[in-house]
């Protein structure tokens, strides 16, 4: 079950980072919020150290953390659960505050905490799931109390067409769940697999003429699709005919394939290139020769640098931004994975 459980955070994770522009739509079904969708998005470190007595650190890892740059700056938390359990309010108050502490301002004598907006995504929907959580902290020095509520979208709730009429498309790898509860019968049952095929043969459709129109990237379409197949294989490890259909429809490779390495690459590299010349055309030269060497010159230049306060400010930008996590980031520069840790906590 554990590793079904980190399966399903690494897809989430991995199509926050990677398919940033389908995020908008997200947080406008989850907050009612009005994003055009052209708002940049910078994600923070996912590494957490909680702080506790004595000086002890525990590392937690939340699935999300980031902001909008739109006419104010807002910090979101999204978190991904197959199914709800006891303790996940407290673990959201601790992922919460954390980051709210990582992220404080000292205003003359005051420490300003401002806590993010968060949200809960159900993958599956039970009698007892929620419409959100509340958290309610009383303040006995001045009686009152403060209540932060925590919105919950269950996955489950949407069909294929509300997915596409809202622009949800965030949410497709994880369609598969909404048919979960049937899959004893669609195992045995060959009609009920055939309109399963169809369901996933219109999505595939669907996305691809998305990607012929232009409102998507065909690397968007690839990793929806890509993602979709990475679920089918783990959600259905007990339906092999069920998991057959979906992945004959899907195809491709999962998780890792040419065209997100080369990209990710150039992205790397364009960073470390644009932002250690400090010029803005660096930036975007390093990175559209990024994209097209991959590995090439743009590697070898980025890592020739001495040891400098731009590089260091380099690879913290990209730590913050999600390019690069904080093991290799350190390994990099190269520095102790604690003390890089501090500054980012700083």
């Amino acid at each position: 079950m554990a590793a079904q459980h980190t399966t399903y955070d690494d897809v989430f994770r991995t199509i926050l980072n990677d398919c940033r522009d389908l995020i908008h739509p997200l947080l406008n079904e989850i907050f009612g919020e009005h994003y055009s969708g052209r708002e940049p998005i910078h994600f923070g470190t996912n590494e957490h150290f909680m702080n506790q007595q004595h000086g002890q650190g525990d590392k937690r890892i939340t699935d999300s953390s980031f902001t909008v740059s739109g006419i104010v700056l807002i910090r979101y938390h999204l978190e991904c659960q197959s199914t709800g359990d006891a303790t996940m309010d407290r673990r959201m108050f601790e992922y919460d505050s954390q980051i709210a502490l990582d992220n404080s301002e000292k205003l003359d004598d005051s420490l300003v905490l401002s806590f993010p907006k968060s949200a809960v995504l159900f993958l599956r929907q039970t009698a007892g799931t929620p419409d959100n959580m509340q958290i309610r902290l009383k303040l006995h020095n001045t009686q009152k109390e403060v209540t932060l509520e925590i919105p919950i979208l269950s996955i489950v709730n949407y069909t294929t067409d509300e997915l596409f009429q809202k622009n949800l498309l965030i949410l497709l790898p994880f369609h598969l769940f909404y048919y979960e509860k049937q899959f004893p019968k669609m195992e045995q049952d060959t009609a009920q697999r055939g309109h399963l095929r169809e369901i996933y043969s219109n999505i595939r459709l669907r996305l691809e003429e998305m990607a012929r129109q232009g409102t998507i990237t065909e690397y968007t379409c690839r990793t929806i699709l890509d993602l979709s197949r990475r679920i089918a294989e783990s959600l259905c490890q007990k339906y092999d005919n069920i998991r057959k259909e979906i992945i004959s429809i899907m195809g491709g490779e999962i998780l890792e394939y040419e065209a997100k390495t080369i990209l990710n690459e150039g992205k790397k590299q364009g960073w470390i290139l644009g932002r250690e010349s400090g010029l803005a055309e660096g930036h975007k030269s390093g990175l559209a020769e990024g994209r097209k060497s991959g590995l090439a010159e743009g590697h070898k230049s980025g890592l020739a640098e001495g040891l400098s306060t731009g590089r260091m400010t380099t690879y913290l930008e990209l730590v913050k931004e999600g390019i690069l996590n904080i093991k290799d980031a350190a390994r990099r520069i190269p520095m102790d994975e604690a003390e890089l840790q501090n500054l980012l906590n700083k």
